[in-house]
């Protein structure tokens, strides 16, 4: 998981503070071998405070 923090620069919430928060579905290690990893993928929260 990994969050991240920000503030809107434009538009209607302008001046607030956002958090993203990503979570990467678990990888398969078996991925790794040969060409490696070149995607990854999962769901994302946006919420501004």
């Amino acid at each position: 998981m990994r969050t991240e923090t920000g503030i809107v620069t434009a538009g209607l919430f302008e001046g607030s503070k956002v958090v993203q928060v990503t979570t990467l579905v678990t990888l398969n290690l078996l991925d790794c071998l040969g060409s490696g990893v070149t995607s990854e993928s999962g769901p994302i929260t946006l919420t501004i405070v």
